[in-house]
């Protein structure tokens, strides 16, 4: 059996590997310079090199140009480099992104404002019909299942008046569940730079130094931290004794999902490296690996 993957963002990546491991002949295009492209170019790289090792065949920079049915299945005509090429594949699964389905609610004539990003909702998720609440895929935001259940739960509490709350999607865990995970949250360090952080730079420790990954034989990977000034600036030795303000993380690793957290914490909280440094790791843990890569401003 083969497969072809068009779109190589996260579910198209997560698929690639998933068929390709049952047996199935599987090759992803994407019309992007690489895979991943909201993730660090470095976390694309390893993904990238673990796939085509599995035997994936990735093809970036191509540019669909048309599918048409063949009695065996599916064959799809693109572009590379201006020269046309065909793939023959018996299924054909289209990951090249997703929009909200509103086309049938009749939000016009419900007064509710809205555009093909889908649902018009302000810092408390609510319409411009303030009794009606809009919350997941449909409010336009990041299409994450963990993102629809937290604005679920604020949006529920708000309407039980039970707190008063506003909704933020500055600090959004986010996963491609690959083998290994890529996990990130907030900015890599050209987006910190952007956005005009001052004092940006980036720690990293590669699985290769993580003693657990070593046992465990996945050392294809790295903990990748992004610091930048924050509040502690104001308080005189602070900076030195604690470390700059977290503002983003990509951590490549087994379960990378899970090991995220402590950095989601203090991203919430603003807090500098030394929270997250200064505390005690079991050993030998992959955890221990966040301790690592916070800790390297104070070696």
């Amino acid at each position: 059996t083969s497969l072809c993957v068009i779109g190589g963002g996260p579910i198209g990546v997560e698929f690639a590997q998933m068929m390709n491991r049952l047996g199935v002949a599987t090759t992803l295009l994407e019309v992007g310079p690489r895979i991943l492209e909201r993730d660090d170019p470095q976390a694309a790289e390893v993904i990238t090199r673990v796939m085509t090792n599995e035997g994936v065949v990735v093809r970036t920079g191509v540019r669909i140009l048309s599918v048409e049915r063949t009695p065996t299945g599916k064959r799809v005509h693109f572009e590379k480099r201006g020269a046309k090429q065909s793939l023959d594949a018996e299924r054909l699964l289209v990951a090249a992104g997703r929009r909200p389905s509103i086309e049938s609610l009749e939000l016009g004539s419900a007064g509710i404002d809205h555009s093909e990003k889908g649902v018009v909702v302000d810092d408390q998720l609510r319409t411009s019909r303030k009794h009606i609440f809009a919350i997941g895929d449909v409010a336009g935001g990041y299409q994450f299942t963990h993102v629809a259940e937290a604005q679920g739960r604020l949006a529920a509490n708000i309407i039980a008046d039970k707190r008063f709350q506003k909704w933020s999607d500055r600090v959004v865990p986010r996963v491609t569940y690959t083998a290994p995970e890529v996990a990130s949250v907030g900015l890599r360090e050209d987006e910190a730079r952007k956005a005009g952080r001052r004092d940006v730079r980036t720690w990293e420790v590669p699985l290769t130094s993580i003693d657990r990954a070593i046992t465990m034989g996945e050392t294809e990977g790295f903990f990748k931290v992004v610091t930048a000034r924050g509040w502690n600036r104001m308080v005189p030795g602070l900076r030195k004794l604690m470390g700059d303000e977290i503002v983003g993380a990509s951590l490549v690793a087994p379960n990378a999902g899970d090991l995220l957290m402590p950095i989601v914490i203090a991203m919430k909280a603003h807090l500098p490296m030394g929270i997250v440094a200064w505390n005690m790791q079991a050993y030998p843990t992959l955890s221990l690996g966040i301790r690592q890569v916070t800790g390297l401003p104070f070696e």
